[in-house]
């Protein structure tokens, strides 16, 4: 997939076109996680628990989206999904492997780190 900053900037030029027109669903969609990340966020429980919790119902909310025969109609379309779908993968799975990231389980840093994944 392409590098991460050309994701960013097609993100990016999608949410201006959505600003642009009449319904704003990127800005409305996201104007809440940008209260948190935008300050420089998440930078406490109750900030990280809320991100969790709006990503695990965009995910279903996406799946479902995505189950309906005419989910997407052009290929610009589905490259922007696509890339914010691999971005949240892989931006969990590099979380999940991160040395020196506590584990809410056990308490103790995590032993093992995805072979291969770079930081976005």
């Amino acid at each position: 997939m392409a590098d991460s900053h050309d994701w960013v900037e097609l993100w990016r030029r999608v949410a201006e076109a959505d600003a642009q027109g009449s319904r704003r669903l990127v800005g409305d969609v996201c104007g809440g996680l940008d209260l948190v990340t935008d300050s420089g966020g998440p930078d406490d429980p109750d900030e990280i628990i809320a991100l969790a919790i709006a990503g695990a119902k965009s995910a279903e909310a996406t799946a479902a989206g995505l189950g309906l025969e005419r989910a997407l109609y052009t290929p610009q379309q589905a490259a922007v999904v696509a890339s914010a779908l691999y971005a949240q993968i892989e931006r969990g799975r590099i979380s999940a492997g991160e040395p020196g990231r506590v584990s809410a389980c056990h308490g103790r840093a995590p032993r093992h780190r995805a072979a291969g994944v770079q930081r976005l």
